[in-house]
């Protein structure tokens, strides 16, 4: 089996293109079948980027549709360049109708070794992913009339390199190791974010075991209106590039020019968006350590504890 992604999307090879008459099927299309591929060998050939083919072996793969649900199940040997193998899991309750987007969704995807440089080139430009890093990683995603309504990932990767943001001073900024667990769901405000088993390393410096962060968001009409945060560590410098990612409209300018050091513990942070673009907020935190850059008129310290 040959997979190609076209400027116009993903196909099979020998499907019907430009000048063919073209039938778009959907999943509610399927009938009640049961297919088993077993020992195969799937072909991935990217026309949008020139890159190499990538070819998937021992390739097993299951495929049930009845009246009620539809399951995929799917396993492989990658290649060599980007990993060892990849499992794959996907249900969909139909909800009692033939519209799959009414129903309940379910997505498990596993992979291991896998060499995130290498993964980048198969997937679209808008994904941000690690410049490198090696490691294994899992996703669980649950969908609900067609939101996105819980989210569960495991990571643990090596000599983790983060992408280029906005801010250029961050780019090339590496982690020795990283591991955590990220646990998302959507509440009736907005979301809530857990990161649990937090394992960082970074230039021979370790975060304390059993490290957690608790973060939950409101979201508002024009965005953010409600941050609160919870840790009971965090170390500064190794969150800066994170920081960067946010609004500039949060401050995350502030805190790039003053670029803070040192670690805090039992963290309680509350943001709460006021009229023209203004922040109120309350913190408490203990303090280890903790320095900054001298910006304008602010003067900088350091080893405040």
């Amino acid at each position: 089996i040959t997979v190609e992604r076209t400027p116009r999307g993903f196909r099979l090879q020998g499907m019907p293109s430009e000048g063919d008459v073209r039938v778009e099927l959907g999943l509610e299309d399927l009938p009640p079948v049961q297919v088993v591929m077993r020992n195969s060998s799937v072909l991935y050939v990217d026309q949008t980027s020139g890159e190499s083919p990538w070819q998937f072996d021992s390739v097993t793969m299951t495929l049930q549709r009845d009246n009620e649900r539809i399951l995929l199940e799917a396993r492989a040997e990658m290649p060599h360049d980007l990993s060892s193998r990849i499992e794959l899991s996907a249900e969909g309750e139909l909800g009692g109708t033939d519209t799959p987007q009414n129903g309940r969704w379910r997505l498990f995807v596993d992979l291991r070794q896998v060499n995130l440089a290498e993964l980048a080139q198969l997937l679209p430009g808008n994904v941000v992913l690690p410049e490198a890093g090696i490691g294994n990683f899992s996703l669980w995603l649950n969908w609900q009339q067609g939101e996105l309504s819980e989210a569960t990932a495991q990571l643990a990767a090596n000599n983790l390199v983060l992408a280029e943001t906005r801010n250029k001073q961050w780019k090339g900024f590496s982690y020795d190791d990283v591991g955590v667990t990220a646990e998302w769901n959507r509440t009736d405000i907005g979301w809530q974010l857990a990161l649990s088993n937090v394992n960082l390393s970074r230039n021979g410096s370790v975060w304390p075991d059993e490290s957690h962060i608790d973060l939950s968001v409101g979201l508002g009409v024009d965005g953010f209106d409600l941050l609160s945060l919870r840790a009971n560590f965090l170390r500064l410098e190794d969150i800066s590039p994170l920081m960067s990612m946010l609004p500039e409209h949060m401050g995350s300018y502030r805190w790039i020019e003053s670029s803070p050091q040192g670690d805090l513990v039992d963290v309680v942070l509350e943001l709460v968006g006021t009229t023209e673009d203004k922040w109120e907020y309350q913190l408490a935190a203990g303090l280890r350590d903790v320095g900054i850059q001298p910006v304008n008129k602010l003067p900088g310290f350091s080893g405040l504890t």
